[in-house]
């Protein structure tokens, strides 16, 4: 999936190293839900890992609704000055 978007994303003119933005944010993004989840895995309780899980699952779906709201309201505001 990685592979293909960056493929479709060179049809427009996005060289490798802007790529590094996306994979920055991502890493950002993914260090943040450990954040929240991890303490319940560290925890040791039973089910605490599938808990974890569920959480790490629901915090990203957020995360990346969030994320894509945002950029549809920033293109929105470039392309509309």
């Amino acid at each position: 999936m990685i592979l293909q978007c960056a493929r479709a994303l060179a049809e427009y003119g996005v060289e490798p190293r802007h790529l590094r933005a996306f994979r920055s944010a991502a890493d950002r993004q993914s260090d943040l839900i450990a954040q929240i989840a991890g303490p319940l895995v560290k925890a040791g309780k039973a089910g605490a890992r599938d808990r974890a899980d569920d959480l790490a699952r629901e915090v990203a779906a957020l995360a990346i609704t969030l994320h894509t709201s945002l950029i549809k309201s920033a293109v929105r505001d470039v392309l509309h000055r």
